[in-house]
């Protein structure tokens, strides 16, 4: 299983998984490799593929109601 944990203040936040959740044992060994990322790069490739394939009208449409905040 492979997990992206992100960079925060104090140490990686390691997002919850579906496959964490049956894990009865208290602990468990987890084998991680660390992995720089330079974030400008990553930047410029979004932008290139958003540049490559725009979005199209209605394409997340089906994600307007989660997107529209409560007043």
């Amino acid at each position: 299983m492979i997990v992206e944990a992100q960079k925060v203040e104090n140490g990686l936040f390691i997002p919850m998984v579906d496959q964490f959740k049956d894990i009865n044992q208290d602990k468990v060994l987890v084998e991680i490799e660390l992995i720089e990322h330079n974030q400008k790069e990553l930047e410029r490739r979004h932008r290139e593929g958003y540049l490559l394939k725009p979005v199209e009208v209605g394409e997340f449409s089906d994600w307007e109601d989660e997107q529209a905040w409560p007043e």
